[in-house]
């Protein structure tokens, strides 16, 4: 219809992967994680050879949660890496599926929290060829690296957009080369001698 539109998730929208997805609110739909939930995901075991895309336009995406896995609590004073191994996008996650993002509004979306290599309050992508973001803002979302947006091996383009009170809240960033306090290299977290548990880029953040 003609009216603004709410639609409350449980559980994530899934996008295949094998071709190409639009999904165009029509400046009506508002799609809520209700801050329990991953609001899209697309997942292919690949690393940066795929070429199909999934793209969000002239939509909102609120609320989103990703709250990571693999938890590794600190050891300590250790500046060894601890946190979540594995996570982020609390709005959109994708890992070799390329994204397009057009007139989409991300407001309170969370990724996790702690982790030197999770990212992504509102848009986490790994191992994809293109991220693109055009006339979009991003406000109020919070994640260890890239408050806004995380990235690990993905080439990006953001135009014409604006970004607001992002933020970055892990701690001690992520340091190579690691000791614990007996002078010995950490134990592998998910590299070997990592320090540090995020605080990367308050609303933009890339690895690789």
């Amino acid at each position: 219809g003609s009216s603004p539109h709410t639609i409350r998730l449980t559980s994530p929208l899934v996008a295949p992967t094998e071709k190409d997805t639009v999904i165009d609110g029509g400046d009506r739909i508002t799609l809520d994680g209700q801050g329990s939930t991953q609001i899209l995901r697309s997942w292919r075991e690949n690393f940066r050879v795929n070429d199909r895309f999934v793209a969000v336009q002239r939509l909102s995406m609120v609320n989103g949660r990703d709250a990571g896995t693999n938890f590794v609590p600190r050891n300590g004073s250790s500046t060894c890496a601890w946190g979540y191994k594995d996570g982020g996008g609390g709005a959109i996650f994708t890992r070799d599926v390329n994204v397009k993002v057009w007139g989409v509004t991300f407001e309170n979306n969370r990724g996790p929290d702690l982790g030197p290599d999770v990212a992504g309050g509102a848009i986490y992508m790994m191992g994809a060829k293109t991220l693109s973001v055009i006339n979009s803002t991003f406000r109020n979302n919070v994640a260890s690296n890239g408050g806004a947006i995380g990235v690990l091996h993905v080439a990006s383009t953001i135009t014409a957009s604006t970004f607001e009170n992002n933020r970055a809240i892990g701690q001690l960033a992520n340091f190579a080369n690691a000791t614990d306090p007996s002078g010995a290299p950490c134990p592998v977290f998910n590299h070997e001698g990592q320090g540090g548990a995020g605080g990367l880029g308050g609303a933009f953040y890339s690895d690789g």
